[in-house]
């Protein structure tokens, strides 16, 4: 008897390969078998990079790093870095090797990096991710949004700092005259985001003239407006969470939806504010008529007694003969007056069969109606 290895064709290697496509370790020991098994196992092994954020996540990046220069074909395989605080007991963590890391990978097709923050609504840590990059974030390769390919890029929790001037002459040097494709994300999260730019981002390192789905909260208001406005018809699904503002007395910065004219899903997570129904009224009533505006989620972290425009807000939302659903949060049980007081105010939504107004001290309901800012990549999550 033979004791020679009988070779399989190839389209059968790929096929058995594809099939354990989320066995991390089936796809190892598959590597190993011969040469012919390696490529369509790292094409597995590396698409999705998960990374956990502690003081030795820079000596793992610059790991991969390593592997990366040693076998530049990897790369093309890796199209999801997903890095996040899993609640180890460690302080703020300066991510230095971050974007050498993500210029290398330039097939991102996704970038997820959150640290873990507080679930309570309004109440943040002290930034527990910072990443080093050039101030513009703008012309540099080793800049987070450096990457062509992006289509969704979710941030939790991080602060942009800037490089110092060696590293942004070495990198002009590096780069000459050649500009870098901007990527066209269509799927955007900021989310106690700390950079001094965000307004320049539009008409720097991204593209936003293809996102389909936004969801900002805690970061730069004023940025958040600008992006808004670069989004324009292409944004599909909103979701603000204001956060607090300098002062106990200021209310969020007005945000204008007047060019979202494609807008089907606007969601608001909001705190104690002086007049915060009337902001929401000016937000929503820069919606044009004609949009095709389908689900309106308003959930409220304040004091019920103090809410008492809900008129206000049914006139306004009354206009759009699209709704399909007004779900409205509140702090009270629904025997309570000021629970009652929002089904009886908002009688138009009531009476076309669209209006549900919930408990938010429910746990179940918190669970599904409260939950973060990470995007849903592969499809919306609906209000």
């Amino acid at each position: 008897m033979s004791s020679g290895f009988t070779r399989l064709p190839q389209e059968l290697v790929d096929s058995i390969v594809d099939h354990l496509h989320d066995d991390d370790a089936a796809l190892k020991q598959c590597a190993r078998v011969c040469r012919g098994w390696l490529p369509a196992s790292r094409v597995h092994l590396f698409s999705r990079i998960h990374l956990e954020i502690n003081h030795s996540v820079n000596a793992r990046c610059t790991r991969l790093l390593a592997a990366l220069e040693r076998t530049p074909d990897i790369a093309l395989h890796v199209h999801e870095l997903h890095i996040a605080d899993l609640g180890a007991p460690h302080g703020p963590v300066t991510m230095v090797a971050l974007p050498a890391l993500l210029a290398k990978t330039c097939h991102l097709r996704r970038v997820d990096l959150a640290a873990k923050t507080p679930g309570v609504p309004g109440t943040r840590s002290t930034p527990r991710c910072g990443m080093r990059s050039r101030s513009s974030l703008g012309s540099s390769p080793r800049s987070p949004t450096h990457t062509p390919h992006l289509r969704g890029l979710a941030l939790r929790d991080i602060e942009f700092m800037g490089s110092n001037p060696e590293d942004e002459e070495e990198e002009e040097q590096q780069l000459g005259y050649y500009t870098p494709p901007r990527p066209r994300p269509e799927f955007v999260t900021l989310d106690f985001v700390d950079c001094n730019n965000l307004d320049h981002w539009p008409n720097g390192p991204m593209d936003m003239s293809q996102i389909r789905e936004f969801r900002l909260g805690h970061s730069d208001a004023l940025g958040g407006d600008k992006l808004l406005h670069a989004c324009g018809r292409s944004l599909e699904r909103f979701h603000l969470k204001p956060g607090s503002g300098d002062t106990e007395s200021l209310k969020p910065a007005p945000i204008s939806l007047r060019h979202c004219s494609n807008l089907r899903s606007l969601r608001l997570t909001l705190e104690d504010y002086p007049d915060i129904l009337g902001w929401v009224v000016d937000m929503i009533s820069s919606i044009a008529v004609s949009s095709t505006l389908e689900h309106v989620a308003i959930e409220f972290f304040i004091d019920p007694k103090k809410l008492t425009q809900w008129a206000a807000i049914d006139a306004v939302l009354a206009r759009f003969d699209s709704l399909k659903q007004v779900a409205i949060g509140v702090f009270a049980q629904h025997t309570q007056p000021e629970y009652l007081r929002v089904q009886d105010d908002m009688e138009g939504l009531r009476e076309r069969g669209v209006l549900r107004v919930y408990e938010l001290a429910r746990r179940n309901q918190n669970h599904k109606m409260c939950s973060g800012l990470t995007p849903m990549i592969s499809s919306f999550e609906e209000c």
